[in-house]
């Protein structure tokens, strides 16, 4: 039989409860925070929204078929935007 100091039974002991949060984090991120859960500062966040709003007016301003020639040359600048936004296959 072999004997373990309470020290290192400690350690051990410590070692399973440590994994046992670990792992019941990681499930509860999982679960309730989708597969990658990411975790916006306010400026983030307030730089997502802004994004989010640019995407919906390029959806709205890429209807061509009733726009001047002015509004045509501003689309040429916005173009390169629409293209990351995935905007342009639309």
């Amino acid at each position: 039989m072999v004997f373990i100091s309470s020290a290192a039974r400690f350690v051990s002991i410590s070692y399973i409860v440590i994994t046992v949060i670990l792992i019941y984090f990681s499930l509860f991120s999982y679960f309730m925070g989708g597969k990658n859960p990411i975790i916006y500062t306010l400026k983030s966040y307030e730089i997502k929204k802004e994004i989010i709003g640019f995407k919906k007016f390029l959806e709205t301003f890429s209807i061509i078929d009733k726009k001047s020639p002015n509004e045509l040359k501003i689309w040429r600048i916005y173009l390169t935007y629409a293209m990351v936004l995935d905007v342009n296959k639309k």
